[in-house]
């Protein structure tokens, strides 16, 4: 789809609900204030009661200010990774086989946006899984595995985006990594 085009979310909307309508049952609404909460609430409710879906009155949660929500929370602050996460990376140990490590990257990745230049410092590890590269889990691996690890200490908390305000791109890229931040 190119890019720009006003209905590009409504058909990804609409192709997400296709092929996860039987696992997705998580509806996060949010607004800026507590009347307006309740103004959209009501009107989900009622949107669902016409199309036969029902709640589980158990699981609803209305008025939070934080709320963990596909491995992040999410508060009135910004967006955090959940901690639960981040202890589970930091104990792991050392990588001994090419599953494991796609495993520790792709739990590294989905934090990617908390650390950065993930993907410099990650090069020695990805390496590894490059098309005839011999296994060699040697002291570099080993450094950059602990250090991703360690770096999970202090991940900052990022701002949602502001629309009021000035926006910059920030591009860089390596001879093993390309990055690019949209920064307010």
């Amino acid at each position: 789809m190119p890019f720009g085009l006003a209905s590009a979310a409504d058909v990804f909307q609409q192709i997400m609900r296709h092929t996860l309508h039987e696992i997705m049952d998580d509806i996060l609404l949010h607004t800026e204030s507590i009347n307006e909460l309740y103004a959209i609430t009501e009107t989900v409710v009622k949107k669902l009661a016409e199309a036969g879906l029902t709640l589980n009155h158990s699981k609803c949660v209305l008025g939070q200010t934080q709320i963990k929500f596909l491995g992040h929370v999410l508060s009135d602050k910004g967006i955090q990774p959940d901690q639960e996460n981040i202890k589970a990376i930091e104990r792991l140990k050392k990588t001994s086989s090419i599953p494991e490590l796609e495993m520790f990257l792709e739990m590294i990745n989905y934090l990617s946006k908390f650390i950065p230049k993930v993907a410099e410092h990650s090069a020695p590890l990805r390496k590894l899984l490059e098309k005839d590269t011999i296994w060699h889990w040697e002291l570099e691996q080993e450094n950059v595995f602990e250090d991703l690890k360690e770096s999970l200490k202090s991940l900052p908390l990022l701002r949602y985006f502001d629309h009021t305000k000035p926006v910059t791109i920030s591009v860089d890229a390596s001879s093993h990594s390309v990055a690019s931040v949209l920064l307010q």
